[in-house]
């Protein structure tokens, strides 16, 4: 007889509990009701960092504060902001993917598993929407960096710091 290690022994608790849930069924990981649930909370956080910005003025990017370069997805918010505001041009010159990331969004919420597999078209309309965001940064870097808003150096960004203070300590 093989010996069980004391974390594969069942407890009297974890017993018990499966003798109290025996025959109830489990909620599905896919229910309705759970994607309403996800939905409201994407909905709650994308309106807090809006407010948060709106008043605020905070950065959220990381990428921007710590390197001082804008990343692929740098002027989103402030294009949905400009969208919301009724300023479409505005929106669109600020970031012309800004309605992907919510489409994708809702598309692999609605679609995320299918009798338990998961759509090879997930896969595929994630590295899509990568490589338009991606090719579109790189078109933005060329036309735009570094005079143009959302494509400008941040002079206060970590790395710029740190560069100047190392060059002013170590260069005679």
């Amino acid at each position: 007889m093989k010996r069980r290690l004391p974390s594969e022994q069942s407890s009297p608790l974890k017993r018990d509990a499966a003798v109290r849930n025996q025959g109830k069924e489990r909620p599905s990981k896919n229910s309705p009701i759970k994607k309403f649930w996800q939905a409201i909370i994407l909905l709650g956080v994308s309106g807090a960092v809006f407010l948060i910005y709106q008043n605020f003025s905070v950065n959220f990017c990381p990428i921007y504060a710590i390197v001082g370069v804008p990343c692929p997805s740098c002027g989103m918010t402030r294009s949905w902001i400009e969208l919301l505001s009724g300023n479409y041009l505005e929106a669109w010159h600020l970031h012309p993917l800004f309605f992907l990331f919510p489409l994708v969004v809702a598309l692999i919420l609605l679609y995320e598993k299918k009798n338990g597999e998961k759509r090879k078209w997930v896969k595929y309309t994630l590295i899509l929407s990568l490589t338009l965001l991606i090719g579109v940064w790189l078109l933005r870097m060329i036309t735009m960096f570094p005079h143009e808003e959302p494509m400008t150096w941040n002079e206060r960004a970590v790395l710029r710091q740190l560069w100047r203070f190392l060059e002013v300590r170590f260069n005679p």
